[in-house]
Protein backbone atom coordinates (compact mmCIF):
# COMPACT_ATOMS: atom_id res chain seq x y z
CA UNK A 1 0.00 0.00 0.00
CA UNK A 2 3.02 2.59 0.97
CA UNK A 3 4.49 1.55 -2.41
CA UNK A 4 1.57 2.15 -4.17
CA UNK A 5 1.52 5.61 -2.91
CA UNK A 6 4.57 6.59 -3.19
CA UNK A 7 4.40 5.78 -7.50
CA UNK A 8 0.88 8.02 -7.07
CA UNK A 9 2.98 11.05 -5.25
CA UNK A 10 6.06 10.84 -8.17
CA UNK A 11 3.46 10.85 -10.84
CA UNK A 12 1.88 13.63 -9.57
CA UNK A 13 4.94 15.23 -8.90
CA UNK A 14 6.06 14.98 -12.31
CA UNK A 15 2.90 16.26 -14.11
CA UNK A 16 2.89 19.00 -11.76
CA UNK A 17 6.72 19.51 -12.96
CA UNK A 18 5.27 19.32 -16.26
CA UNK A 19 2.77 22.04 -15.63
CA UNK A 20 5.06 24.11 -14.34
CA UNK A 21 6.97 24.57 -17.69
CA UNK A 22 3.46 24.80 -19.25
CA UNK A 23 2.56 27.93 -17.45
CA UNK A 24 5.97 28.79 -17.58
CA UNK A 25 5.96 29.14 -21.27
CA UNK A 26 2.37 30.70 -21.84
CA UNK A 27 3.41 33.27 -19.06
CA UNK A 28 6.49 34.29 -21.42
CA UNK A 29 4.12 33.83 -24.69
CA UNK A 30 2.18 36.50 -23.06
CA UNK A 31 4.71 38.93 -21.97
CA UNK A 32 5.40 38.52 -18.51
CA UNK A 33 7.25 36.80 -15.70
CA UNK A 34 5.38 34.16 -13.92
CA UNK A 35 5.59 34.72 -9.52
CA UNK A 36 6.16 31.84 -8.43
CA UNK A 37 8.89 28.36 -8.70
CA UNK A 38 9.18 25.17 -8.85
CA UNK A 39 9.98 25.52 -4.81
CA UNK A 40 6.62 26.78 -4.56
CA UNK A 41 4.73 23.39 -5.13
CA UNK A 42 3.76 21.46 -2.09
CA UNK A 43 2.15 18.49 -1.44
CA UNK A 44 -0.15 17.51 1.22
CA UNK A 45 -2.00 14.16 2.48
CA UNK A 46 -6.22 14.50 2.26
CA UNK A 47 -7.69 12.04 3.93
CA UNK A 48 -10.56 11.54 1.01
CA UNK A 49 -7.67 12.54 -1.77
CA UNK A 50 -4.14 13.39 -2.30
CA UNK A 51 -3.42 16.52 -4.62
CA UNK A 52 -1.16 18.94 -5.65
CA UNK A 53 -1.69 22.77 -4.70
CA UNK A 54 -0.19 25.84 -6.81
CA UNK A 55 0.53 28.18 -3.22
CA UNK A 56 0.53 32.18 -4.19
CA UNK A 57 3.25 33.92 -2.09
CA UNK A 58 4.74 37.85 -2.69
CA UNK A 59 5.83 37.68 -6.29
CA UNK A 60 9.36 38.01 -6.47
CA UNK A 61 11.86 40.96 -7.75
CA UNK A 62 10.91 41.31 -11.87
CA UNK A 63 13.87 41.75 -13.98
CA UNK A 64 13.18 44.58 -16.67
CA UNK A 65 12.71 43.43 -20.12
CA UNK A 66 15.06 43.79 -22.49
CA UNK A 67 12.75 45.75 -25.07
CA UNK A 68 10.10 47.68 -23.70
CA UNK A 69 8.44 47.83 -27.38
CA UNK A 70 8.10 43.87 -27.16
CA UNK A 71 5.75 44.07 -24.19
CA UNK A 72 1.73 43.66 -25.38
CA UNK A 73 0.71 43.67 -21.98
CA UNK A 74 1.81 45.04 -18.33
CA UNK A 75 3.31 43.40 -16.22
CA UNK A 76 0.43 41.36 -13.82
CA UNK A 77 0.04 38.41 -11.83
CA UNK A 78 -0.05 34.98 -12.97
CA UNK A 79 -3.17 34.00 -15.11
CA UNK A 80 -3.52 30.62 -16.50
CA UNK A 81 -4.11 30.44 -20.15
CA UNK A 82 -7.86 29.99 -20.87
CA UNK A 83 -8.63 26.84 -22.86
CA UNK A 84 -9.12 27.31 -26.39
CA UNK A 85 -12.69 27.74 -27.78
CA UNK A 86 -13.66 25.24 -31.02
CA UNK A 87 -15.72 28.32 -32.28
CA UNK A 88 -16.52 32.16 -31.62
CA UNK A 89 -20.24 32.74 -30.68
CA UNK A 90 -21.76 35.83 -32.58
CA UNK A 91 -21.84 38.69 -30.35
CA UNK A 92 -18.42 37.81 -28.54
CA UNK A 93 -16.97 40.96 -30.25
CA UNK A 94 -19.51 43.64 -29.53
CA UNK A 95 -16.90 46.32 -31.05
CA UNK A 96 -16.13 44.39 -34.04
CA UNK A 97 -15.11 46.65 -37.15
CA UNK A 98 -17.91 47.05 -40.10
CA UNK A 99 -16.94 45.80 -43.07
CA UNK A 100 -16.58 48.98 -45.34
CA UNK A 101 -18.62 49.44 -47.73
CA UNK A 102 -17.68 48.51 -51.69
CA UNK A 103 -15.68 51.19 -53.57
CA UNK A 104 -18.40 50.98 -56.74
CA UNK A 105 -21.93 49.72 -57.41
CA UNK A 106 -22.05 47.61 -60.37
CA UNK A 107 -24.68 48.52 -62.93
CA UNK A 108 -25.96 51.23 -60.94
CA UNK A 109 -24.59 55.66 -60.21
CA UNK A 110 -20.76 56.33 -59.75
CA UNK A 111 -20.39 56.39 -56.08
CA UNK A 112 -19.35 59.51 -53.90
CA UNK A 113 -15.81 58.97 -54.38
CA UNK A 114 -15.83 58.83 -58.18
CA UNK A 115 -18.47 61.78 -58.09
CA UNK A 116 -16.63 63.85 -56.07
CA UNK A 117 -13.27 63.12 -58.31
CA UNK A 118 -15.43 64.42 -61.35
CA UNK A 119 -16.84 67.14 -59.92
CA UNK A 120 -13.11 68.35 -59.11
CA UNK A 121 -11.87 67.52 -62.48
CA UNK A 122 -13.95 69.26 -64.22
CA UNK A 123 -15.54 72.44 -62.34
CA UNK A 124 -12.19 73.65 -61.36
CA UNK A 125 -9.90 72.10 -63.76
CA UNK A 126 -11.86 72.85 -67.02
CA UNK A 127 -11.68 76.39 -68.44
CA UNK A 128 -14.57 77.06 -70.81
CA UNK A 129 -13.32 79.99 -71.72
CA UNK A 130 -10.21 78.72 -73.16
CA UNK A 131 -9.14 78.28 -76.90
CA UNK A 132 -11.89 79.49 -77.90
CA UNK A 133 -11.87 80.69 -81.40
CA UNK A 134 -14.41 82.43 -83.94
CA UNK A 135 -15.48 82.55 -87.85
CA UNK A 136 -13.25 85.13 -88.41
CA UNK A 137 -9.90 83.18 -87.17
CA UNK A 138 -10.70 81.09 -89.02
CA UNK A 139 -11.02 82.70 -92.32
CA UNK A 140 -7.96 84.91 -91.40
CA UNK A 141 -6.30 81.46 -91.27
CA UNK A 142 -7.34 80.56 -94.95
CA UNK A 143 -7.70 84.19 -96.52
CA UNK A 144 -4.39 84.24 -98.35
CA UNK A 145 -4.00 80.54 -99.01
CA UNK A 146 -3.89 80.13 -102.97
CA UNK A 147 -6.38 77.42 -104.35
CA UNK A 148 -6.03 75.79 -107.79
CA UNK A 149 -9.81 74.38 -107.87
CA UNK A 150 -8.42 71.19 -108.30
CA UNK A 151 -10.55 69.74 -105.04
CA UNK A 152 -8.18 66.83 -104.37
CA UNK A 153 -5.21 68.76 -104.24
CA UNK A 154 -6.68 71.81 -102.58
CA UNK A 155 -8.52 69.89 -99.94
CA UNK A 156 -4.89 68.06 -98.84
CA UNK A 157 -3.88 71.52 -98.94
CA UNK A 158 -5.89 72.66 -96.47
CA UNK A 159 -5.46 69.65 -94.54
CA UNK A 160 -1.90 69.96 -94.17
CA UNK A 161 -2.28 73.37 -92.87
CA UNK A 162 -3.82 71.93 -89.94
CA UNK A 163 -0.75 69.30 -89.09
CA UNK A 164 -0.06 69.41 -85.22
CA UNK A 165 -3.64 70.85 -84.07
CA UNK A 166 -4.87 68.82 -80.65
CA UNK A 167 -7.89 69.05 -78.83
CA UNK A 168 -8.21 71.25 -75.91
CA UNK A 169 -6.32 70.19 -72.56
CA UNK A 170 -7.84 73.10 -70.84
CA UNK A 171 -11.35 73.12 -71.94
CA UNK A 172 -13.18 69.98 -72.01
CA UNK A 173 -16.62 68.53 -71.14
CA UNK A 174 -17.75 65.83 -68.47
CA UNK A 175 -19.96 63.63 -70.74
CA UNK A 176 -17.63 60.85 -70.02
CA UNK A 177 -15.36 61.00 -67.03
CA UNK A 178 -12.89 58.38 -68.32
CA UNK A 179 -12.48 59.75 -71.19
CA UNK A 180 -12.74 63.92 -71.19
CA UNK A 181 -13.10 65.03 -75.14
CA UNK A 182 -11.88 68.64 -75.46
CA UNK A 183 -12.85 71.76 -77.73
CA UNK A 184 -12.10 71.88 -81.04
CA UNK A 185 -12.10 74.38 -83.63
CA UNK A 186 -13.79 71.63 -85.91
CA UNK A 187 -16.01 70.92 -84.08
CA UNK A 188 -16.73 75.13 -82.87
CA UNK A 189 -17.11 74.95 -86.74
CA UNK A 190 -19.88 72.25 -87.12
CA UNK A 191 -21.92 72.99 -83.68
CA UNK A 192 -20.56 70.07 -81.80
CA UNK A 193 -17.47 71.84 -80.04
CA UNK A 194 -16.53 68.08 -77.96
CA UNK A 195 -17.80 66.13 -80.10
CA UNK A 196 -15.59 63.05 -81.86
CA UNK A 197 -14.50 65.04 -84.40
CA UNK A 198 -12.82 62.80 -87.38
CA UNK A 199 -15.43 63.66 -89.48
CA UNK A 200 -15.90 67.03 -88.70
CA UNK A 201 -12.52 67.77 -89.17
CA UNK A 202 -12.79 66.54 -92.60
CA UNK A 203 -15.91 68.70 -93.21
CA UNK A 204 -13.76 72.10 -91.97
CA UNK A 205 -11.06 71.16 -94.83
CA UNK A 206 -13.50 70.74 -97.42
CA UNK A 207 -15.10 74.18 -96.55
CA UNK A 208 -12.11 75.91 -96.45
CA UNK A 209 -10.72 73.86 -99.50
CA UNK A 210 -13.99 75.70 -101.26
CA UNK A 211 -15.94 72.28 -102.01
CA UNK A 212 -19.44 72.53 -101.59
CA UNK A 213 -21.48 70.74 -100.07
CA UNK A 214 -23.74 70.08 -102.93
CA UNK A 215 -20.92 68.61 -104.41
CA UNK A 216 -20.12 65.93 -101.80
CA UNK A 217 -22.31 65.88 -98.24
CA UNK A 218 -20.80 67.24 -94.67
CA UNK A 219 -21.49 65.66 -91.72
CA UNK A 220 -19.83 64.76 -88.37
CA UNK A 221 -20.96 61.23 -87.47
CA UNK A 222 -18.66 58.34 -89.51
CA UNK A 223 -21.40 55.83 -89.95
CA UNK A 224 -23.79 58.45 -90.83
CA UNK A 225 -21.77 59.72 -93.14
CA UNK A 226 -21.13 56.41 -95.35
CA UNK A 227 -24.72 55.85 -95.52
CA UNK A 228 -25.40 59.19 -97.10
CA UNK A 229 -22.58 58.57 -99.53
CA UNK A 230 -23.92 55.39 -100.53
CA UNK A 231 -27.33 56.97 -101.24
CA UNK A 232 -25.53 59.63 -103.61
CA UNK A 233 -23.38 56.42 -105.39
CA UNK A 234 -19.74 58.38 -103.68
CA UNK A 235 -18.77 55.10 -101.37
CA UNK A 236 -16.74 51.56 -102.33
CA UNK A 237 -16.60 48.92 -99.56
CA UNK A 238 -12.64 48.04 -99.28
CA UNK A 239 -13.34 43.94 -101.34
CA UNK A 240 -15.93 46.31 -104.17
CA UNK A 241 -12.03 46.01 -106.04
CA UNK A 242 -11.92 49.87 -106.10
CA UNK A 243 -8.48 51.44 -106.23
CA UNK A 244 -8.32 54.61 -103.59
CA UNK A 245 -6.78 57.18 -105.19
CA UNK A 246 -5.36 60.71 -103.73
CA UNK A 247 -8.58 63.21 -101.84
CA UNK A 248 -10.52 60.18 -101.08
CA UNK A 249 -11.98 59.57 -97.65
CA UNK A 250 -10.55 55.54 -95.91
CA UNK A 251 -13.34 54.84 -93.29
CA UNK A 252 -11.94 52.64 -90.74
CA UNK A 253 -13.69 49.86 -88.38
CA UNK A 254 -11.72 49.52 -84.86
CA UNK A 255 -14.34 47.25 -82.64
CA UNK A 256 -15.81 45.11 -85.37
CA UNK A 257 -19.40 45.79 -85.16
CA UNK A 258 -19.49 46.59 -88.94
CA UNK A 259 -19.92 49.79 -88.76
CA UNK A 260 -17.77 52.81 -89.40
CA UNK A 261 -16.32 55.00 -86.16
CA UNK A 262 -13.78 56.79 -87.63
CA UNK A 263 -12.04 58.46 -91.33
CA UNK A 264 -9.12 60.38 -92.89
CA UNK A 265 -8.07 61.53 -96.06
CA UNK A 266 -5.88 59.72 -98.57
CA UNK A 267 -2.84 61.61 -99.37
CA UNK A 268 -0.98 59.06 -101.27
CA UNK A 269 -0.59 55.72 -102.31
CA UNK A 270 2.58 53.69 -102.74
CA UNK A 271 0.61 50.57 -105.34
CA UNK A 272 4.22 48.82 -104.72
CA UNK A 273 4.64 48.35 -100.88
CA UNK A 274 0.58 48.33 -100.24
CA UNK A 275 0.75 51.56 -98.23
CA UNK A 276 -1.40 54.15 -98.13
CA UNK A 277 -0.38 57.42 -96.61
CA UNK A 278 -3.16 59.69 -94.75
CA UNK A 279 -3.89 62.24 -92.38
CA UNK A 280 -5.84 61.74 -89.92
CA UNK A 281 -7.93 63.85 -87.02
CA UNK A 282 -8.90 62.27 -83.47
CA UNK A 283 -7.34 58.96 -83.60
CA UNK A 284 -4.59 60.08 -80.93
CA UNK A 285 -6.44 63.55 -79.97
CA UNK A 286 -4.44 65.50 -83.00
CA UNK A 287 -4.23 66.02 -86.41
CA UNK A 288 -1.40 63.72 -87.43
CA UNK A 289 0.17 61.75 -90.88
CA UNK A 290 -0.24 58.08 -90.78
CA UNK A 291 1.03 54.98 -92.22
CA UNK A 292 -1.17 51.99 -93.19
CA UNK A 293 -1.41 48.68 -94.98
CA UNK A 294 -4.00 48.67 -97.58
CA UNK A 295 -5.15 45.26 -96.40
CA UNK A 296 -5.33 46.67 -93.12
CA UNK A 297 -7.95 44.59 -91.28
CA UNK A 298 -10.38 47.70 -90.05
CA UNK A 299 -10.26 49.47 -93.32
CA UNK A 300 -14.13 48.93 -94.17
CA UNK A 301 -14.37 51.22 -97.30
CA UNK A 302 -13.85 54.84 -99.20
CA UNK A 303 -15.38 58.50 -99.43
CA UNK A 304 -15.09 58.94 -103.94
CA UNK A 305 -13.90 62.62 -103.65
CA UNK A 306 -15.39 63.71 -107.31
CA UNK A 307 -13.70 66.13 -109.22
CA UNK A 308 -14.44 69.65 -109.61
CA UNK A 309 -16.60 70.05 -113.12
CA UNK A 310 -15.59 73.59 -113.49
CA UNK A 311 -11.60 72.97 -113.16
CA UNK A 312 -9.57 73.77 -115.73
CA UNK A 313 -6.08 73.17 -115.48
CA UNK A 314 -5.03 75.18 -118.20
CA UNK A 315 -6.28 78.06 -115.97
CA UNK A 316 -5.75 76.79 -112.35
CA UNK A 317 -6.99 79.46 -109.67
CA UNK A 318 -10.92 80.17 -107.85
CA UNK A 319 -11.74 83.58 -106.01
CA UNK A 320 -13.93 82.93 -102.87
CA UNK A 321 -17.46 84.52 -103.28
CA UNK A 322 -20.73 83.79 -101.05
CA UNK A 323 -18.80 80.87 -100.25
CA UNK A 324 -19.25 79.44 -104.55
CA UNK A 325 -15.89 78.42 -106.51
CA UNK A 326 -15.79 80.67 -109.53
CA UNK A 327 -13.31 80.36 -112.07
CA UNK A 328 -10.88 83.37 -111.99
CA UNK A 329 -10.55 85.02 -115.00
CA UNK A 330 -7.40 84.91 -117.39
CA UNK A 331 -4.44 86.57 -115.27
CA UNK A 332 -3.01 89.68 -116.93
CA UNK A 333 0.55 90.09 -117.47
CA UNK A 334 1.49 93.46 -115.22
CA UNK A 335 3.52 95.87 -117.88
CA UNK A 336 6.76 96.58 -116.53
CA UNK A 337 8.10 100.07 -116.23
CA UNK A 338 9.53 101.89 -118.97
CA UNK A 339 12.73 103.66 -117.38
CA UNK A 340 16.09 103.00 -118.36
CA UNK A 341 17.71 103.38 -115.02
CA UNK A 342 17.03 104.40 -111.36
CA UNK A 343 17.82 107.93 -112.43
CA UNK A 344 15.44 108.34 -115.36
CA UNK A 345 12.23 107.40 -113.14
CA UNK A 346 13.57 110.00 -110.00
CA UNK A 347 13.29 112.72 -113.13
CA UNK A 348 9.78 111.15 -114.08
CA UNK A 349 8.44 112.38 -110.43
CA UNK A 350 7.61 115.83 -109.54
CA UNK A 351 7.96 118.04 -106.38
CA UNK A 352 9.38 114.79 -104.11
CA UNK A 353 13.03 114.75 -102.56
CA UNK A 354 13.89 111.68 -104.44
CA UNK A 355 17.76 109.79 -103.38
CA UNK A 356 17.81 107.07 -105.95
CA UNK A 357 19.56 103.64 -104.17
CA UNK A 358 22.01 101.47 -106.51
CA UNK A 359 21.74 98.93 -104.12
CA UNK A 360 18.05 97.73 -104.34
CA UNK A 361 17.45 99.37 -107.63
CA UNK A 362 14.98 100.98 -105.84
CA UNK A 363 13.43 104.33 -105.41
CA UNK A 364 13.81 105.86 -101.48
CA UNK A 365 11.57 108.77 -100.68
Amino acid sequence: MMKTELLKRNRLKQGAKRLLASVCAASLLLGFTPAFAEEDISLYEDPDDIGIVLVEEEPAEECAPCDPAELSVETAEPVSPEPARDAEEPGDEPNAPEEPEPTMNPGNEITSYLQLQRELSFAEVSDPAADLEDAETWWRMFMDMELSGNWAEDLLLVAESQLGYTESELNFDDEDPWHPRGYTRYGAWYGLPYGDWCAMFISFCMFYAEIPDTAVPYNCHCSEWVRELTERGMYRSWDSGYSPKRGDFIFFDFDEDEKAEHVGIIRDIDAEKGWIYTIEGNRFDYVEHFVLNKNDYAIVGYGVLPENPDYDPAHPGVVRQNGRVELTPDPVEPTPPRWDSVMDAAAGIKNVSIKPTVETSRVAY
